[in-house]
């Protein structure tokens, strides 16, 4: 039985091949480590150097040096939490957050007495300045959200935030874990203070790879989560205040950051509009199928065109977590059930506790895969 991945909104399958081969030539032709040895390391250092480049002119940001790497978007936001908040901060997210914003805030709530509030989005990803405006206190010191649900593809209105976070002179910080390879993103434009990513997504890299963005202000007012050894200054005691060294302490994932820098070649040659017609085509096509199937619930409440390459289902007569486990067992096909670690989205949406059956395609995904998960949904409903 032939394996059908839907389920790219944790992690993409299938990698572009050339990401396999920059991976592999990594433990065939690299002998060192970034910034410590001499020898065929060099081009490893200019890899990095180019990475770092690459992903600032992805982003539409002027600071290659503030391109940070880490090993997932989880750390890149606990970096940036636990390193610019402070005592009493207070800071505004969205309803749609992931756990990967709200456990570590949760953490600083009990320890540094960090106050957060949810910016009330509706189903639509829409919220009013005004309202977020009206959110704000004296002590209001951050503003984050994420770029679209992980459970919906519902991409919000990030713009009103990142207007009103200038206009108050707040800093804002956006996690792109579902848009960075989809959507086009502008730092600049957006107003964004630090943007976080990941690299195992839509942007075709490996596991182990992520990072984030940082403004010189922002970075200057932010502790490191991890001290020591970065190549450089090392007669110190101290951690070096230089950037990326300043946030890079240890050895970095070069097989995967090799990886990472073949997935964003890969995806300039494809093209957002292409990747993105193809997704949401999909996506239509999917919601078209399962509309005349009786008891299934598409919780598209926006069109296609405003969401990623997800689908997240309901059932009323029919368990979803018996329907993913059926799918898997007897038709091949994997997905996403449960709450995907994101509580707050589905009390915004009205799904909790029970949670949801995502589906989510990638530019590999094909309408025959679609088509068979369809038939499939179909016959588990009867």
């Amino acid at each position: 039985m032939k394996t059908i991945y839907l389920d790219n909104g944790a992690t993409s399958f299938p990698k572009p091949e050339t990401v396999k081969t920059a991976t592999l030539d990594y433990f065939d032709f690299v002998a060192g480590n970034a910034g410590r040895s001499t020898s065929s390391s060099r081009g490893v250092d200019r890899m990095i150097y180019d990475l770092r480049e690459h992903l600032a002119q992805f982003f539409n940001f002027e600071y290659s040096d503030h391109v940070i790497f880490t090993k997932n978007i989880t750390e890149s936001i606990n970096t940036i939490l636990y390193g610019y908040l402070k005592e009493g901060d207070h800071v505004l997210i969205s309803n749609y957050e992931h756990n990967a914003m709200l456990r570590p805030l949760v953490a600083l709530a009990k320890s540094r007495h960090i106050e957060f509030e949810f910016i009330p989005f509706d189903l639509y990803g829409e919220v009013d300045a005004m309202d977020v405006q009206a959110m704000i206190k004296p002590n209001t010191r951050l503003i984050a959200s994420l770029h679209a649900s992980n459970v919906t593809g519902q991409i919000l209105n990030v713009e009103k935030l990142g207007t009103v976070a200038k206009q108050n002179h707040i800093k804002f910080l956006l996690d792109t874990a579902q848009t960075a390879g989809f959507l086009e993103i502008d730092m600049k434009a957006l107003h964004i203070d630090c943007l976080t990513f990941t690299g195992h997504k839509s942007l075709m890299g490996p596991t182990g790879t992520g990072g984030f963005l940082i403004s010189p202000q922002m970075a200057s007012e932010t502790q490191p989560l991890v001290c020591g050894g970065t190549g450089s200054l090392s007669e110190s005691y101290e951690q070096p205040e230089i950037m990326p060294d300043r946030f890079e302490s240890g050895t970095l994932n070069l097989a995967g950051l090799m990886g990472l820098y073949a997935g964003l070649r890969w995806l300039d040659e494809k093209g957002y509009e292409l990747i993105q017609c193809h997704e949401r085509s999909l996506i239509q096509r999917l919601e078209a199928g399962l509309e005349p199937i009786e008891g299934v619930v598409c919780h598209n409440e926006v069109p296609f065109t405003q969401r990623t390459g997800v689908l997240a289902l309901s059932f009323t007569h029919k368990d979803a977590s018996w329907i993913a486990h059926a799918l898997h067992q007897e038709y091949g096909i994997i997905t996403r059930v449960g709450l995907q670690c994101a509580p707050v989205a589905h009390k915004t949406m009205g799904t909790y506790p029970s949670g949801v059956l995502r589906i989510s395609v990638s530019p590999f995904s094909t309408a025959d895969e679609i088509d068979q998960l369809i038939a499939a949904i179909k016959t588990l409903m009867k």
